[in-house]
C-alpha cells in the first residue's frame, strides 16, 4: 500500500522536475490521477472525491487572493518608479547583492512569518527581489530557501500554538516553543550560508564569512532566547526585526569589501524625473505601511476571527489596502483599479494550479495516504525515531502547504509512537514542527505560488529542483539535532 500511497507525489514530481512540465498542466492531470486511484483501488466515493475536489478549488481561491494582491503591490511600485527609488537607497547602503538578498530573502522574511504566516513571506520577497534587479528564478528560490525555519511559529505563533493543542494532554506549549528553538537555532546559522552557495555557487562565500557567522550567531541566539524565556508569540517578528536591525549595524560599523562579481549594480540610467523627486521615503513608504499594518491587524484581533473565512483572506486585504494608501502617497491613486487588473492576468493560470494541488491533498488526507506513507516511515525507524518525526513533518506541510496542517495531522501519531518507543515526547513533536516549516521550501503549492508572484509559471519544476538540495541538507542538520538532542542532552526536557 505503501507503494500506491506514494503514487499521487510520484506522478507530481516526475512530471514537474523529469519532464519539465508546467505545474498548469502537471497539476490537473495529478489530480485526475489521484481521483482514479481514490476509486478504483482505495473504495472512496464519487461524492467524497466531489466534496475534496470542491475544497481545493475554494482554497485555492483564497490563495489566489492573496498571490494576487502581492503582484499588485509589485506592479504599483514599478509603474509608479518607487521600486527605481528603491534602488538607488539600496545602492548607497550597500554594494554587496549578498548581503541584500540574506536581508530580504532571510531576515525581513522571517519578520513577516511572525507579522502574518500563510506564504506572505514569499509573497512579498520574491517580487520585491524582482523589482531591485534580481532574475525571477534566483528571487524565487531565495525567497523559499529563506522561508525555511519561521514557519515552525507562523504569525504570531500560530503554527505551534495550534498544532500543540491537538496533542495538549502529552506536551506543553511552553516546552515544545523551547525545544523547537533549540533544533531551529542550528537552521537560523546554516540558512544564510546555503541561500548563498545555492545563488552564487562556493565562490559566492568569498569575502562574506565575517557576516555570515555574525548573521548566523545573532538569529540562532534569539531563537533560543525568545523560544526559552519570551514564548511562540513573537519568535518570528522579533528574531527578524533583530536580525534586520543587526545588519544595518554591521554594514555601518564594519568595512566590508564586495568582491567586483557580487556588487549591487542596478541599471539606473532610465531612472525617471518623477522618480527622484519621489525620494527615499516615500519609494519605500508602501513597504513600511506593510510592515506595520501587518502585525497591528494580526495582534489586534483573536486568531478564530481572521481564520474565520479563510486565514489568508484578511492579509490580502491588508495589502490591498496597503497599495490604496501607497497610490494615494506615490500621486498614481487612479490607477489603482489598473494596476489590480494587470496583477489579475498575471494570476490566473496559477489558480488552476493551486486548486488542482489542494484538491490532491485533501484526498490524500481523506482516503489515509499520508497516514499510510506516515506509519511506514514510523515503523521503520525505532530509535532514530526523531529522524522520521523530521520527515513526516516535512512529508505533511509537502502536502498540505502549511507546516500547521502538518503538526495537526500528525501529532497524535507523534505521540503514540513516542509512548511506545518511551521517547521524549516533547522532543518528537518538537521534530515534527520543525520539519514542517523545512518542507515548505518545497511544497508544490507554495513553488506554484512564488512562481505566480514573480510571473514564471512554467518553471515550477526548475524551481523545485534547485530547493531540493537545501531542503535535504536540512532535514539531515534537523534529524541529527534531534537525535542528539532526544537520547543525549535532552531525554527528559518537559517530562
Amino acid at each position: 500500500m505503501i507503494l500506491l500511497a506514494l503514487l499521487p507525489i510520484i506522478v507530481l514530481l516526475i512530471g514537474m522536475i523529469v519532464l519539465k512540465k508546467s505545474a498548469v498542466i502537471v497539476s490537473p492531470v495529478t489530480l485526475v490521477f489521484t481521483i482514479a486511484l481514490a476509486l478504483l483501488v482505495f473504495n472512496t466515493t464519487p461524492t467524497e472525491m466531489f466534496i475534496q475536489t470542491k475544497g481545493g478549488i475554494i482554497e485555492g481561491a483564497k490563495l489566489i487572493f492573496l498571490i494576487w494582491s502581492a503582484f499588485t503591490m509589485l506592479v504599483m511600485m514599478q509603474k509608479t518608479g518607487a521600486m527605481d527609488g528603491i534602488k538607488i537607497a539600496l545602492v548607497s547602503f550597500t554594494d554587496d547583492k549578498r548581503v541584500l538578498v540574506i536581508m530580504i530573502a532571510f531576515c525581513f522574511s522571517i519578520f513577516l512569518e511572525g507579522a502574518a504566516g500563510a506564504g506572505t513571506p514569499s509573497a512579498i520577497c520574491a517580487p520585491f527581489l524582482v523589482g531591485i534587479g534580481f532574475s525571477p528564478l534566483s528571487a524565487a528560490i531565495a525567497s523559499l530557501v529563506g522561508a525555511g525555519i519561521a514557519p515552525s511559529w507562523g504569525g504570531a505563533g500560530a503554527t505551534t500554538i495550534v498544532g500543540v493543542s491537538a496533542v495538549a494532554e502529552h506536551v506543553n506549549l511552553a516546552d515544545v516553543t523551547a525545544f523547537s528553538g533549540r533544533i531551529a537555532m542550528i537552521g537560523a546559522f546554516v540558512v544564510p550560508i546555503i541561500l548563498i552557495v545555492v545563488l552564487f555557487g562556493k565562490k559566492g562565500l568569498k569575502g562574506l564569512w565575517g557576516y555570515l557567522i555574525y548573521i548566523g550567531i545573532i538569529l540562532g541566539s534569539s531563537f533560543f532566547m525568545i523560544t526559552n524565556f519570551i514564548g511562540p508569540e513573537i519568535v518570528s517578528l522579533g528574531s527578524g526585526a533583530i536580525g534586520m536591525i543587526a545588519s544595518v549595524i554591521y554594514i555601518k560599523l564594519v568595512k566590508h569589501r564586495t568582491p567586483e562579481e557580487f556588487k549591487y549594480t542596478p541599471d539606473l540610467s532610465d531612472v525617471s524625473k518623477k522618480t527622484k523627486e519621489l525620494g527615499t521615503i516615500k519609494s519605500f513608504a508602501p513597504y513600511v505601511i506593510l510592515i506595520i499594518a501587518l502585525p497591528v491587524v494580526r495582534f489586534s484581533f483573536p486568531l478564530s476571527a481572521l481564520a474565520k473565512y479563510g486565514y489568508v483572506l484578511w492579509i490580502a486585504y491588508v495589502i490591498f489596502g496597503t497599495i490604496l494608501i501607497g497610490s494615494i502617497i506615490l500621486k498614481s491613486a487612479k490607477h489603482y483599479f489598473s494596476y489590480a487588473k494587470e496583477g489579475l492576468i498575471k494570476v490566473i493560470p496559477a489558480f488552476i494550479c493551486m486548486a488542482s494541488l489542494l484538491a490532491v491533498a485533501n484526498i490524500m488526507k481523506s482516503i489515509g495516504m499520508l497516514n499510510i506513507i506516515a506509519e511506514t516511515l514510523a515503523s521503520v525507524a525505532g530509535n532514530g525515531y526523531p529522524v522520521a518525526a523530521v520527515a513526516i513533518g516535512s512529508l505533511g506541510s509537502f502536502i498540505t502547504g502549511t507546516g500547521l496542517g502538518s503538526n495537526v495531522m500528525f501529532g497524535p501519531m507523534h505521540m503514540e509512537a513516542a509512548q511506545l518507543l518511551g521517547l521524549n515526547k516533547v522532543a518528537i513533536f518538537s521534530c515534527q514542527n520543525v520539519g514542517g516549516a523545512i518542507g515548505n521550501m518545497i511544497c508544490p503549492n507554495n513553488i506554484v505560488a512564488v512562481a505566480a508572484t514573480v510571473d514564471t509559471l512554467g518553471q515550477e519544476g526548475e524551481i523545485m529542483k534547485k530547493c531540493i538540495p537545501s531542503w535535504l541538507i536540512l532535514l539531515v542538520i534537523y534529524g541529527i539535532v534531534g537525535l542528539i538532542y532526544t537520547h543525549i542532552f535532552f531525554p527528559n526536557f518537559g517530562m
